[in-house]
């Protein structure tokens, strides 16, 4: 038997955040007509700045990985988005999944996938629907795109029309005209934030998240009209449709089956509860359900009394999206990419295979052509970077607490580790990293900078502690100050540790002696400080909401603010390059700012990442930034000479 209607989507938890500020969408559902327009890339786009807003100064070069929120499968390949694109995946052996080829990177992070023949419909939020031409899997091809004024989640197809669930404008219908033609042809206001779309027949069925199940007449796409709701008590995520059943997935609430014989009077007939119930696929008689920490497995041959006959916890803990064949299913994890689950015997799951890359990038720190990578679920990933264009994982070491920053220095990581203190992994073998030291601070240790057989570090409430790794084996505190706000990063120059103390702003340290580090001054800074970098008695903030602030330090006692630059967005990290700031400027992307008139300095260059820039690091002419949801980004800044990144390791 063949799988059950069913489109994979994202049912986001990037969404859950910006549902909760838009469910003030009208409360009356209605019909709004859409302007038809072209709009398309113009074929492919051999670079990658071509697909999302970047100034000419700055090439996209490179990027790997990101957060996993949707899959599709067609015949032997699975289709899983990792971060902003759609990763294309050989299941010709479901034991060892292979990689084939990568999308483009898309404006936003993949939340929908739909495949169909030689095409794939990919859902990237608020950067509407993209076109993805993969009759050659190895070198997908981007079309065509078209915006939707919501945030374009779910996504489904009949025949030549794409049904969008468009977050808070509803649904979003879109005619396929031409193969490089897209022509959005009408949007359904719904009452809530519609998250995942099945269409069947003259029928959109809709998730529309506190709003429950909304069915939509689309006998005519170009003038739907509303036929029915049936509200669930919980968050509806997702929908699978089979004959005259319904099957949401609820959040919390579980799994909801509801009788859609009458649109016009949908009615829930039974239910099961589940941990959090974010995807539902369907086989047979069965429905699979991304779980929260877990696949669970739900035998629905009754569908008034549903019953778990079995669960899977997931490898990452962050079950996002499920797809369902006779023998396996293939699950996307935030986290940790595709898991192949055989699910032969229901009762006891086992995972046969799995592809899996760097996920949401946290913070990044590159060295003799190596980036090291922290994610949000504490990981430390080694990625050869010596091609930019082709950054490829070697390993992946797991941290036991949460990992915030980290520095690489003479063959080790120094990872700030949250409450765990400084954690320091000999990495000399980038295929083998190993631990090599481990201190327990009296705070939560936040940043690091190593210098010889010492480590600073930024320890929040704690302070500055300095730590003597002279015997990794036995590492012991040598020296502290106490905090004056929230000490969150940390810079040496010189005889001098500057602190981030966050609201308290700039804090110059004289460390001549690191056994009693002794406080020299105190900056107020316009937004606070979160990051530092120093070059030449100047240091350069990253100062949050304050953008970048420029510090003359000639004379720490009495430091002095020569000039700002405000950016548009929350200014996290800062590296310099030469006489360019690099900024961290989080869902503004990366701001590169010359400061070579320190009184007036002006932006150089911009892109506005996928998702969320956290961190940046920088190499030669060459920026690398922790783009959360997006993953790890590699820029070449034009500005400069092309010098190969193994001759600038420093």
């Amino acid at each position: 038997m063949s799988p059950l209607h069913h489109t994979q989507r994202a049912s986001i938890a990037l969404l859950l955040i910006i549902a909760s500020a838009l469910v003030s969408a009208p409360a009356a559902a209605g019909i709004v007509p859409a302007a038809a327009s072209r709009i398309s890339t113009g074929g492919p786009a051999d670079a990658l700045t071509s697909i999302f807003p970047t100034s000419a100064s700055l090439d996209l070069v490179g990027q790997i990985g990101g957060a996993s929120y949707a899959i599709a499968q067609q015949g032997t390949y699975a289709y899983l988005g990792i971060g902003p694109r759609v990763v294309i995946v050989s299941l010709a052996d479901p034991r060892r999944p292979t990689l084939v080829g990568r999308t483009d990177v898309l404006p936003g992070i993949v939340l929908g996938v739909a495949v169909a023949g030689k095409y794939a419909y990919v859902t990237t939020g608020t950067a509407g629907l993209w076109l993805i031409d993969i009759e050659n899997p190895a070198a997908p091809v981007t079309l065509a795109q078209a915006d939707t004024p919501g945030i374009a989640s779910g996504v489904a197809l009949s025949g030549r029309f794409v049904y969008v669930a468009d977050g808070w404008a509803g649904l979003s219908i879109i005619e396929q005209r031409e193969p490089d033609q897209l022509v959005r042809v009408a949007t359904v206001d719904l009452p809530a934030a519609a998250y995942d779309v099945v269409a069947i027949g003259q029928y959109a069925y809709v998730a529309d998240g506190t709003a429950g199940l909304q069915i939509i007449n689309v006998s005519s796409p170009f003038a739907p009209t509303l036929a029915g709701a049936e509200d669930t008590p919980g968050v509806a995520y997702a929908v699978a449709v089979s004959g005259t059943l319904a099957y949401v997935a609820d959040e919390w609430t579980g799994l909801r089956v509801i009788n859609v014989a009458n649109p016009a009077a949908p009615a829930e007939i039974g239910f099961c509860d589940t941990v959090k119930a974010l995807d539902v696929t369907l086989y047979d008689s069965r429905a699979y359900v991304a779980d929260g920490a877990r696949m669970s497995i739900i035998d629905v041959a009754n569908p008034a009394k549903p019953l778990q006959v079995g669960l899977y916890p997931t490898v990452g803990g962050h079950s996002q999206a499920v797809v369902a064949n006779a023998q396996t299913v293939l699950l996307a994890d935030l986290t940790a990419g595709l898991r192949v689950i055989d699910v032969h015997e229901p009762n006891a799951p086992v995972e046969i295979g799995s592809y899996q890359e760097p996920a949401q990038a946290r913070a990044v720190a590159v060295i003799d052509g190596f980036a090291y990578m922290l994610d949000k679920q504490s990981q430390l990933w080694i990625i050869d970077a010596t091609d930019p264009a082709r950054p490829q994982p070697r390993s992946f070491y797991e941290l036991s607490a949460t990992a915030w920053s980290l520095a690489v220095a003479d063959h080790f990581a120094y990872v700030a580790n949250d409450v765990d203190g400084l954690r320091v992994l000999d990495v000399s073998d980038p295929m083998a990293p190993a631990p090599a030291a481990l201190y327990n601070t009296a705070g939560e240790t936040l940043a690091v900078a190593p210098r010889g057989a010492l480590a600073y570090l930024a320890d929040s409430w704690a302070g500055l502690r300095v730590i003597d790794l002279g015997d990794m084996g036995n590492p012991r505190e040598i020296g502290n100050l106490a905090s004056r706000g929230n000490t969150i990063g940390v810079a040496l120059a010189g005889d001098y540790a500057y602190l981030a103390e966050d609201w308290a702003g700039l804090r110059i340290v004289n460390v001549t002696d690191p056994a009693a580090p002794a406080e020299l001054s105190l900056l107020n800074i316009v937004g606070g400080a979160r990051s530092i970098a120093v070059v030449d008695h100047v240091a350069y903030l990253a100062s949050g909401d304050g953008g970048l602030r420029i510090i003359q330090t000639a004379n720490p006692a009495a430091p002095i603010e020569l000039g700002a630059y405000d950016t548009p967005g929350y200014s996290r990290d800062v590296a310099m390059m030469g006489r360019f700031a690099c900024l961290a400027d989080d869902y503004w992307g990366l701001e590169v700012i010359d400061t070579s008139d320190p009184l007036a300095p002006r932006e150089a260059g911009f892109s506005r990442t996928p998702a969320a820039a956290l961190d940046v690091a920088v190499i030669g002419w060459h920026i690398f930034v922790a783009d959360g949801d997006g993953g790890l980004l590699i820029y070449r800044f034009r500005a400069g000479p092309f010098v190969p990144l193994l001759l600038t390791n420093r």
